[in-house]
């Protein structure tokens, strides 16, 4: 089947709506992406081997993105740049979801 990815997820992008508090749920897609207009905590399901990539677009003002329940991470919170597309991918350990690569800013 042409663009199937890891665990017959569909490689679509979802496209979610903003929200001040919003949950990822793996099992929907692998790549979601939206637009962010307000500061944001983003919480996450999945189980072990769920890959996700996230693409959030900033309007015109910086927002800050927390990661919330179900992801382990150092870092919690991100600071997107205005009018930029950053790139966040995370991977499920078993356990939670972790941050792949660092978070880029696409130009």
């Amino acid at each position: 089947m042409i663009g199937v990815y890891n665990q017959n997820f569909v490689s679509i992008p979802v496209v979610e709506v903003h929200a001040s508090s919003m949950t990822i749920d793996a099992s929907t897609g692998v790549i979601h992406t939206w637009s962010a207009t307000g500061n944001e905590t983003i919480n996450f399901t999945g189980q072990a081997g769920n890959r996700l990539s996230l693409y959030i677009t900033c309007d015109a003002i910086a927002r800050t993105i927390t990661l919330g329940t179900g992801v382990s991470a150092s870092i919690v919170t991100f600071l997107l740049t205005s009018l930029k597309t950053s790139v966040m991918q995370l991977e499920h350990n078993g356990t939670s979801f972790v941050l792949a690569p660092a978070p880029t800013t696409l130009l």
